[in-house]
Formats: structure tokens, C-alpha cells, sequence
């Protein structure tokens, strides 16, 4: 079970039973700034991949795998927030109720395609429930990018690198 969240820019949520393990604020705080590091090494090796886009006044699609508390959700959408999206959207396949509940107030839409009335965790609605490696989302970024081009002219009704479309005879 989490602990609590962490956002990239050092937003800090601890759920409340996390008080309980007998941490004191000093503890909490260098496992939070530990957190904060990793996501500045993820950024790092995806940065010359995927820039943070410029969502003000955008409407941003937060997406989870699953929801289980919230937790982590709603530091992706405290962050996004303070970025001023004009709307803030939760999608994500399966979440319970609680955080559903939870995250309500904070967002102006979640799509939810599974509320189940019993929820133990996100891996029991997978069959696999691996975790995603850098390299794998690495390669998936580079596969993204070099389709990029070619969907971005498709979009504009030409062909990427520029030229001319001639209707067959």
C-alpha cells in the first residue's frame, strides 16, 4: 500500500497511515526528496524524448492504469493544476470507489470504465501486471517519434516531407 505521493515538481501528499509507522518529519521528508530525485533521473533519460508540454487553458488527459486510493492521482492532479489546464480529466480502466470519491473534487471529469463493488488491488483486473521498464517506454517514445512526422502531414492531407499528393488517373 502507498505511503503517499510524490509530483516532479515536489508536491508532497502522505496518506494518513503512513504517521503511524513512526517516521518523523526529518525521515519523511529525505524519503520524499529520494522520490523527487528519481523522478528528476526519469525526466532526465526522457527528456530528449518528450518535453513537458504547455497545458494552460488545454484541456489535460490524466491517464492511470488503475486507481486503487487516489493517492497518486491526486498529486498528478494537484500538479497539472497548477499548470492551469482549462479542464482537468481522469481516465483510467478500473478504480474504486473510494477514489473515486476522493478524486472528485479535484477533477472536472473521470472516466472510469470499472467501478467494482469489490477492490483489493489494480493487479487483480490484469492478467499481466508487470512493470513498465525505461527501456521499453524509451523505445515506445523513439516508435512515437519517427511516426510523428508522417501522422502530423497525414493530418494537414499531405505527405511528411512535404511534396504533392496527385489523385491516380
Amino acid at each position: 500500500m502507498a505511503l503517499g505521493a510524490v509530483s516532479e515538481s515536489g508536491l508532497v501528499h502522505w496518506e494518513d497511515h503512513a504517521f503511524a509507522l513512526d517516521l518523523d518529519e526529518e525521515s519523511r521528508d529525505r524519503l520524499a526528496r529520494r522520490v523527487v530525485a528519481k523522478l528528476a533521473a526519469k525526466r532526465a533519460t526522457y527528456a530528449p524524448l518528450v518535453r513537458p508540454s504547455d497545458v494552460t487553458d488545454r484541456v489535460v488527459i490524466v491517464v492511470d492504469d488503475g486507481i486503487a486510493t487516489g493517492a497518486t492521482m491526486g498529486v498528478a492532479l494537484a500538479a497539472a493544476r497548477a499548470r492551469h489546464p482549462e479542464r482537468l480529466v481522469v481516465a483510467t480502466p478500473v478504480a474504486s470507489s473510494q477514489a473515486l470519491e476522493r478524486l472528485g473534487p479535484l477533477a472536472d471529469d473521470i472516466v472510469a470504465l470499472s467501478v467494482p463493488k469489490t477492490f483489493f488491488s489494480i493487479s487483480q483486473f490484469y492478467e499481466d501486471f508487470a512493470q513498465v521498464s525505461d527501456d521499453d517506454v524509451i523505445r515506445i517514445l523513439n516508435e512515437s517519434r519517427k511516426k510523428r512526422p508522417q501522422q502530423e502531414a497525414n493530418a494537414r492531407g499531405r505527405p511528411a516531407g512535404g511534396g504533392h499528393v496527385e489523385s491516380p488517373p
